[in-house]
Protein backbone atom coordinates (compact mmCIF):
# COMPACT_ATOMS: atom_id res chain seq x y z
CA UNK A 1 0.00 0.00 0.00
CA UNK A 2 1.26 3.15 -1.02
CA UNK A 3 1.90 6.57 1.59
CA UNK A 4 -0.45 7.92 -0.58
CA UNK A 5 -3.26 6.10 -0.46
CA UNK A 6 -7.02 7.94 -2.29
CA UNK A 7 -8.54 6.73 0.99
CA UNK A 8 -7.22 9.61 2.73
CA UNK A 9 -8.92 12.30 0.58
CA UNK A 10 -12.07 14.35 1.58
CA UNK A 11 -14.90 13.59 -0.66
CA UNK A 12 -17.66 15.56 -1.22
CA UNK A 13 -21.61 14.93 -1.82
CA UNK A 14 -22.85 15.38 -5.62
CA UNK A 15 -26.04 15.49 -5.05
CA UNK A 16 -26.17 18.63 -3.54
CA UNK A 17 -23.84 20.55 -6.11
CA UNK A 18 -20.77 22.62 -5.86
CA UNK A 19 -22.92 26.00 -5.86
CA UNK A 20 -23.06 28.60 -8.22
CA UNK A 21 -20.68 31.16 -9.34
CA UNK A 22 -22.28 33.83 -7.31
CA UNK A 23 -21.60 31.54 -4.17
CA UNK A 24 -17.98 31.45 -4.65
CA UNK A 25 -17.61 35.07 -5.92
CA UNK A 26 -15.73 36.65 -2.51
CA UNK A 27 -13.65 32.90 -1.67
CA UNK A 28 -10.69 33.79 -3.20
CA UNK A 29 -9.40 37.76 -2.62
CA UNK A 30 -7.33 39.06 -4.64
CA UNK A 31 -3.63 40.29 -3.04
CA UNK A 32 -3.56 43.18 -1.04
CA UNK A 33 -2.94 46.16 -3.34
CA UNK A 34 -0.15 48.69 -1.52
CA UNK A 35 -2.98 51.65 -0.80
CA UNK A 36 -5.04 49.44 1.61
CA UNK A 37 -1.39 48.39 3.23
CA UNK A 38 -0.48 51.63 3.84
CA UNK A 39 -3.73 52.22 5.72
CA UNK A 40 -3.21 49.32 7.90
CA UNK A 41 0.32 50.15 8.20
CA UNK A 42 -0.64 53.68 9.84
CA UNK A 43 0.78 53.25 13.20
CA UNK A 44 2.74 50.71 12.67
CA UNK A 45 6.22 50.60 11.69
CA UNK A 46 6.11 47.55 8.94
CA UNK A 47 9.76 46.58 10.42
CA UNK A 48 8.48 46.30 13.72
CA UNK A 49 5.50 44.29 12.44
CA UNK A 50 7.65 41.45 11.11
CA UNK A 51 10.02 41.86 14.05
CA UNK A 52 13.23 43.07 12.00
CA UNK A 53 15.83 45.51 12.86
CA UNK A 54 16.79 46.76 9.76
CA UNK A 55 15.82 46.68 5.73
CA UNK A 56 16.23 43.13 4.82
CA UNK A 57 17.13 41.51 1.37
CA UNK A 58 14.50 40.02 -0.44
CA UNK A 59 15.20 36.78 0.60
CA UNK A 60 14.89 37.21 4.49
CA UNK A 61 12.05 39.52 3.99
CA UNK A 62 10.08 36.84 2.22
CA UNK A 63 10.97 33.77 5.16
CA UNK A 64 10.60 36.33 8.02
CA UNK A 65 6.65 36.74 6.39
CA UNK A 66 5.78 32.90 5.38
CA UNK A 67 7.32 31.86 8.91
CA UNK A 68 4.75 34.85 10.78
CA UNK A 69 2.15 34.40 8.44
CA UNK A 70 2.25 30.68 9.42
CA UNK A 71 2.37 31.34 12.54
CA UNK A 72 -0.80 33.60 12.69
CA UNK A 73 -3.23 32.52 10.48
CA UNK A 74 -6.67 32.48 11.40
CA UNK A 75 -7.10 29.06 9.98
CA UNK A 76 -4.55 27.37 12.60
CA UNK A 77 -5.74 29.38 15.55
CA UNK A 78 -4.13 32.96 15.23
CA UNK A 79 -4.94 35.86 15.60
CA UNK A 80 -6.56 37.52 11.46
CA UNK A 81 -5.72 40.77 12.92
CA UNK A 82 -2.42 40.40 13.65
CA UNK A 83 -2.19 38.36 9.85
CA UNK A 84 -3.67 41.05 8.00
CA UNK A 85 -1.03 43.45 9.57
CA UNK A 86 2.08 40.99 8.56
CA UNK A 87 0.64 41.14 5.18
CA UNK A 88 0.38 44.70 5.18
CA UNK A 89 4.08 45.17 6.38
CA UNK A 90 5.47 42.79 3.70
CA UNK A 91 3.74 44.57 1.05
CA UNK A 92 5.33 47.89 1.85
CA UNK A 93 8.49 46.43 2.23
CA UNK A 94 8.57 44.69 -1.07
CA UNK A 95 7.53 47.38 -3.07
CA UNK A 96 10.39 49.73 -1.14
CA UNK A 97 13.07 46.66 -1.77
CA UNK A 98 11.16 46.71 -5.45
CA UNK A 99 12.01 50.25 -6.16
CA UNK A 100 15.38 50.07 -4.32
CA UNK A 101 16.90 47.82 -7.16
Amino acid sequence: MSKFSLDRYKTYDDTKGRGSVADWSHAFETRMGLDEAKKIMRENDPLSVLGLASMPDMNLLKNTYRRLVMENHPDRGGDPIMCKKIIAAFTVLEKRLLKRQ
